[in-house]
């Protein structure tokens, strides 16, 4: 698995459709890294930034009983929490010319 940081860029692993990640609105940015209020304190959970406007499922916060916790901003449906193993981190630009 990948390792991840806050401000990668990633693919969704299910919508990468060869070179063209738009196409299935599953290109977007981790904006936050680490447990939410409706998992196991202990699992790792990324919030993604998606670039498609309707790809995600929320704003960035999630509600409980306990209220409205808040993990990172974005417009509404643009906003996902998923598994790690769902997505792939994009190669920098420095990645990609250090294979060459």
């Amino acid at each position: 698995m990948s390792s991840f940081s806050v401000g990668d860029a990633v693919v969704d692993s299910d919508g990468f459709v060869g070179r063209d990640r738009k196409q299935e609105g599953g290109a977007g940015r981790i904006a936050y890294m680490g447990p939410i209020c409706l998992s196991k304190p202990s699992i790792t959970w990324l919030g993604i930034v998606w670039e498609s406007d309707m790809r995600g499922k929320n704003n960035g916060s999630l509600t409980d009983q306990n209220g409205v916790h808040v993990y990172f901003q974005c417009k509404p449906n643009c906003g996902s929490f998923v598994q790690p193993s769902k997505v792939q981190r994009c190669k920098t630009i420095s990645e990609a010319l250090q294979e060459k």
